[in-house]
């Protein structure tokens, strides 16, 4: 009768550890889905905040109707917005390039967090 004491203690034992190796690697599977999730929701705003850019690009370029200024100067802005009732930050550099009077290229980084979007257009006239 001892015996069999024995081995339910082990069985026991046995069950309890392979649960703890489960907990522990769902665990670590929440966790890396967590971060995941983290740097996807940065990396889309980073890609908002380039959006924000050139939307602000056509903007200055509409403020001259015939472009005949030339293309604006190239410029970094921030932004801060709130979400969910939180603020973020974040922050936009637009560069301009003229091909000709009536062709300009613009290229928007949006950077939010750690995360960076780039995106460029073509605008013609």
């Amino acid at each position: 009768m001892n015996s069999r004491k024995g081995a339910i203690l082990v069985i026991c034992l046995l069950v309890m550890v392979a649960m703890l190796l489960l907990g522990s690697a769902l665990l670590v599977l929440t966790q890396s889905n967590y971060i995941s999730a983290g740097v996807e929701r940065d990396e889309k705003r980073a890609l908002y905040t380039a959006f924000a850019g050139v939307e602000k690009a056509i903007y200055e370029l509409n403020q001259d109707g015939d472009w005949s200024d030339g293309t604006p100067a190239d410029f970094t802005e921030s932004l801060t917005y709130q979400a969910g009732g939180n603020t973020y930050t974040g922050a936009y550099t637009v560069e301009f390039k003229s091909k000709s009077q009536k062709d300009v290229r613009i290229k928007s980084k949006g950077e939010v967090n750690n995360s960076e979007r780039k995106i460029g257009v073509r605008v013609t006239r």
